[in-house]
């Protein structure tokens, strides 16, 4: 996701600019190129979450503080989860052009194997036609040779 300046993403996040630096800094995220390069959801998960408190669990702030950090965790599954339907949604039609491709595939290889078997048989009846007339012309052939030669001299 890309942004135009820092302080737009400190906006997005709902955090000051000081918090930003910090969780960019202690998660290793380059924040100069947010404009051309962007941030992956993972970045901005990791941008989201807030490093280990010592007040967690105490006093009555801690409960605050653990609600609002649970409501940050909801938003950053809530965002994973649109991306992760998306994606579910690319893969599911990606999956239908591909059984539809499949099925044009599989009905050509059906008209190729029924024209395959067309000529196959066309092949086998003109080799035995051709075979027919072949012992017919040697069986024509063998008469003639058998009459001797003043009867073939003498037709």
């Amino acid at each position: 996701m890309k942004f135009e300046s820092k302080v737009q993403l400190a906006d997005y996040l709902e955090i000051s600019r000081g918090t930003l630096y910090r969780r960019a800094e202690r998660e290793s995220i380059d924040l100069d190129n947010i404009a051309t390069v962007g941030l992956s959801e993972e970045q901005l998960a990791q941008l989201r979450i807030e490093g280990n408190k010592n007040n967690v669990s105490g006093g009555t702030d801690g409960g605050a503080e653990q609600i609002a950090q649970l409501k940050r965790e909801l938003a950053q599954l809530n965002v994973k989860n649109t991306v992760l339907s998306d994606q579910l949604h690319e893969t599911e039609q990606k999956y239908s052009e591909l059984e539809q491709d499949y099925k044009a595939k599989v009905d050509k290889i059906v008209e190729y194997a029924d024209r395959f078997a067309q000529l196959n048989d066309q092949q086998q009846r003109l080799t035995l036609d051709v075979q027919d007339k072949l012992h017919t012309i040697e069986t024509t052939a063998k008469e003639v040779d058998k009459r001797g030669f003043w009867g073939r001299l003498f037709k």
